[in-house]
């Protein structure tokens, strides 16, 4: 995807709901897709990773929705300490 601009701008096209051209969709995908592969590498593979624009502190950004993302916070921590426990 070659759009000649900076990071900034990308991922503010990225956040935004409006633009919709390929690449950006495309980028988008990939998101979802490396997102599901963390996922499926840890065998979580009962959590269903979409994303889609969601209400921030930062504004709206394509993100993972609250529910799913405390979910997966809660498994890190528990991870953690399960890895805790066993040093």
């Amino acid at each position: 995807m070659e759009r000649g601009e900076g990071l900034t701008k990308l991922y503010n096209a990225f956040h935004d709901p409006v633009i919709t051209d390929a690449g950006i969709r495309a980028l988008r995908e990939m998101h979802e897709l490396i997102d599901r592969a963390v996922a499926e590498s840890y065998g979580w593979h009962d959590l269903d990773i979409r994303h889609d624009f969601h209400e921030t502190r930062q504004g709206v950004r394509r993100t993972l929705g609250r529910a799913l993302d405390a979910e997966i916070l809660d498994r890190l921590l528990e991870l953690n300490h399960e890895r805790r426990r066993a040093e």
